[in-house]
Parts: C-alpha cells; sequence; structure tokens
C-alpha cells in the first residue's frame, strides 16, 4: 500500500506532519502507522515533556483539544497522560488510542525502517537526545524547535545531531548555516524555487512544506520535485500522483506566487 513510492524513486522524500492526521488522530501510534503504510519516508511529531520528566507524543501545552482530559501536560505524570482517551475525539473508531511516548514512536519508526522528524515543543533537549542516542536512532532523525533555546541545546548535547532551520529566521542562508550548522532548511514555496539552488550550493537540504489544501499547488509540487516535503494533506498529496505526471523541472520553475 506504499502508493508514493513513485516519488521516493524520483528523489522526493516526504514528511507526514504529525502523522496522517487526516485519517487518523495526530501524534498518535495509529497516525504513524498509517502514514508509514502510505509511503511516508518520516513521520514528523510534537515533544513535550510530562511531570516525572517522560517524554511523550503531543503537540498542545494541555491535553484538551486531543483528549478527553483537561489540563497541562507538565503538570500530569506519564500514568496520569496514558490514562487519558487520545482518540475518540477524531472518531468512535479510534476511541481508546493511548497518548504515546517518543521510545514508542521510534520503535514504530524503526520497525519499518523509516526516520523521524522530531519538533521539540518543551522538553529538555539533554533528555531527548540521550533517548534518541540510546535507542541508536540519532542518524534516522532530525530537530527542530521554534524555541531557540532549545534548538541550541540539541546542538550542545550532541555535534552529530542533524537539524533543521527555517529560512525565513534568518537574513541570510549564509548566516543560517553558521548559526547550528542545520543539514536541512524549511521553506514555503513561494521562496522554494528563488533559493533552493543556494541551499544545495551551502551543503543544506531544502525541503519545502506546505500545509495548505490547494489541489493546483499539490500538482505544482510534483513538477517541483522537491528533495524533501513536508505536508499536512498526504491525501491531496496521493490525489495529485493518482491523477498528475510525476516529471518536471526538478530546479524550480513550477510554482509562481504559490503563497
Amino acid at each position: 500500500m506504499a502508493r508514493l513510492d513513485p516519488l521516493r524513486a524520483l528523489g522526493v522524500q516526504t514528511v507526514f506532519h504529525r502523522g496522517a492526521n487526516r485519517f487518523a488522530p495526530e501524534n498518535t501510534v495509529s497516525a504513524g502507522r498509517l502514514a508509514f503504510e502510505l509511503g511516508a519516508d518520516y513521520l514528523e511529531l510534537d515533544v513535550r515533556q510530562s511531570a516525572d520528566g517522560a517524554l511523550v507524543v503531543i503537540h498542545d501545552a494541555t491535553v484538551d483539544r486531543t483528549t478527553n482530559g483537561t489540563g497541562r501536560v507538565a503538570d500530569m505524570t506519564l500514568s496520569d497522560l496514558r490514562a487519558l482517551d487520545a482518540g475518540s475525539w477524531f472518531s468512535r473508531f479510534h476511541s481508546g488510542e493511548k497518548l504515546p511516548t517518543l521510545r514508542e514512536m521510534i520503535a514504530l519508526c524503526q520497525s519499518y525502517g523509516r526516520q523521524m522528524y522530531i519538533e521539540i515543543k518543551d522538553a529538555d533537549p539533554v533528555n531527548v537526545i540521550a533517548l534518541v542516542e540510546e535507542m541508536d536512532f540519532l542518524a534516522d532523525c532530525f530537530f527542530w524547535s521554534r524555541d531557540t533555546e532549545i534548538l541550541c541545546g540539541v546542538r550542545a548535547a550532541s555535534s552529530k545531531a542533524r537539524i533543521r532551520s527555517t529560512a525565513t529566521d534568518y537574513p541570510t542562508l549564509d548566516i543560517l548555516k553558521a548559526h547550528l550548522d542545520p543539514v536541512i532548511v524549511e521553506f514555503h514555496p513561494e521562496d522554494f524555487c528563488q533559493r533552493a539552488a543556494e541551499c544545495r550550493a551551502l551543503g543544506m537540504t531544502p525541503m519545502l512544506q506546505y500545509f495548505g489544501d490547494d489541489p493546483e499547488i499539490f500538482r505544482q509540487i510534483l513538477l517541483l520535485r522537491p528533495p524533501m516535503l513536508n505536508l499536512d494533506r498526504a491525501d491531496l498529496l496521493l490525489a495529485a500522483c493518482a491523477g498528475g505526471k510525476l516529471a518536471g523541472d526538478s530546479h524550480g520553475n513550477a510554482i509562481r506566487d504559490a503563497g
């Protein structure tokens, strides 16, 4: 059922944002498993730390939106969090889904031989790196955080950690590279065409991020053929693959005024 294999054959690696979140509850084992069954190369997920130091996978600072509980993740123990239902908000079929730990999700990735994009929302980067290294997974994941101190903490914890940076956070790509020596740089569609070649020239991989839902943009992305694609609507990418031609200008002349 790995329906995105034709993209991989063309050198496009897909990153499923919070898993296959249109088909299963985000940031759960079900969403991760389905992402890999659909052919995702990377599973993106969000990490927070519980009151007793466990690394858990959830996007929000509170459990209110994606579980049947209330309260802040940082104020709850792992036992508290595991007692919650993280699936019934999405559908009755997923009732009883548990909020997963980072360890469980890494094990899932390893069972499929795939990779992971770890966004650290609120956790000690030393603890995150320690777990990743313990599971021999450092070479198979990359890291980002909106909190610059956390991202600097990742680099301090490991010179080998693969970091991603955001192009719009820096005035130039030279400055971006000098800061944390990232291996991946994320661009929005409107910037990708103009700056992807410069990114490659500096030894970094450009990743196109598109969390929108315009089918035409997905058709144009297929023509663009970015080396990495971070997306929210896996269903629309699958539809574009089914209805479009997987060919085009790999240097990026397809997307115009996509923002």
